[in-house]
């Protein structure tokens, strides 16, 4: 005859109630915790979380929606960070907000280096411009406008001719920037103030 199986089965059913008692003493503390309370600081919600607590506070008509998130007025000029691979909806998210600011009347600076925002939003009427000097329409650009002290002319330079890590190329950067605020401090004084002549003085005569 085989024992065994029986004096297992006995053993298992001496263990059933302690293992629900402890199982009841876990529950009946875990219910007595307290939930955990945000008391400060930023938080991470999901698309449906984040929906819901909008929808707690008051919303006006002219909210802006990023990727149909609503934000408030304290939000709009907040950093954001879009993460996604391609085709998961990061551009047009992002245009959609702009739509919504444009619609509403805002000003913004738009930096659009392969000209997509520039073929959807673009509206001459509306009275916007183009800084581009490889567009034909660009507003253009008067470098002497940017002079109103002396000092202005070294950091015109500056701007035009950036430092460089390197060493020996910083140096030659150096030479360049010298010899760039030279002619325009010429030009300025003299009463030359043509872009297209200033162009000329730095790189053929």
């Amino acid at each position: 005859m085989n024992w065994v199986a029986p004096t297992q089965a006995l053993e298992w059913q001496k263990l059933l109630p302690g293992a629900g008692a402890i199982a009841a003493l876990v529950y009946t503390v875990l219910r007595r915790q307290e939930p955990d309370v945000h008391k400060r600081g930023a938080q991470v919600l999901r698309g449906r979380q984040a929906a819901r607590a909008i929808r707690r506070r008051r919303r006006g008509s002219e909210t802006l929606l990023l990727a149909g998130v609503p934000l408030f007025a304290c939000e709009e000029t907040r950093h954001f960070k879009l993460i996604g691979a391609t085709g998961t909806g990061k551009s047009s998210a992002i245009a959609g907000l702009m739509a919504g600011a444009l619609a509403r009347g805002d000003r913004a600076v738009i930096t659009d280096p392969d000209s997509g925002y520039r073929t959807r939003f673009f509206d001459r009427r509306r009275g916007d411009i183009v800084l581009n000097p490889f567009e034909p329409c660009s507003v253009k650009w008067d470098p002497f406008a940017e002079i109103r002290e002396p000092w202005d002319v070294e950091q015109l330079a500056s701007g035009l001719i950036p430092t460089s890590e390197d060493a020996s190329g910083r140096e030659w950067r150096g030479y360049a920037r010298t010899f760039l605020s030279a002619v325009i401090r010429r030009c300025a004084n003299s009463g030359c103030r043509d872009a297209g002549e200033l162009w000329r003085f730095v790189t053929v005569a």
